[in-house]
């Protein structure tokens, strides 16, 4: 079900775009500053809202708070275990099979994910200096 794009989810949608792969309390710290009766109970459900209408996407990481990207072709990410920030990783889609065998039968692959995880070259910088 499509919901109705409210001036609020838009301006969150906005934020998701401008803020290049943010966490939910760096959406609202950002926001909050223009907005300042804006609750983070608002801003978590109306980032959920879009994740479901497939206008992001919510980037898992291993560490730390899922991040959120607007929505493109499918792409990898790149997370910085210094700094932590994440970045689109630009390589080539790997395309797996639809089905795995399992010892209890087949798998059925729905989606796959992948994040490259190491240091950015901005905390590369730091600690050379």
């Amino acid at each position: 079900m499509q919901r109705r794009n409210t001036i609020q989810r838009q301006t969150i949608l906005d934020a998701v775009l401008k803020l290049n792969h943010p966490n939910a309390d760096e959406v609202y710290c950002y926001l909050k500053k223009s907005y300042p009766n804006l609750s983070k109970g608002t801003v978590y459900r109306n980032l959920n809202v879009l994740v479901e209408e497939q206008h992001i996407l919510k980037v898992a990481t291993t560490s730390g708070s899922d991040r959120f990207d607007y929505v493109q072709p499918q792409h990898y990410h790149m997370r910085c275990t210094s700094c932590g920030r994440i970045f689109d990783a630009h390589l080539p889609l790997y395309q797996p099979p639809k089905e795995l065998p399992t010892p209890c039968g087949n798998f059925s692959i729905e989606q796959h994910t992948l994040e490259l995880i190491g240091t950015c070259s901005d905390c590369l910088n730091k600690f050379k200096h």
